[in-house]
């Protein structure tokens, strides 16, 4: 094994074999409905408000 296979196989073992982008599994588009556009803004609900969870862990 030459010291270039050794390299490839070193980073399919840590990124994945698509690390290149020929696996690309996702083909969701940008305007799908899927999409929360409001993290496409840098303004997610989601995010904004994750500080805010009550953890019910803490609660016993």
């Amino acid at each position: 094994m030459t010291a270039h296979d050794q390299m490839r196989a070193m980073l399919d073992q840590l990124m994945g074999t698509g690390r290149n982008g020929e696996n690309n599994r996702f083909h969701v588009k940008f305007n799908d409905p899927r999409v929360c556009k409001s993290f496409l803004l840098s303004c997610c609900p989601h995010e904004i408000l994750s500080s805010t969870k009550l953890q019910l862990s803490n609660i016993r």
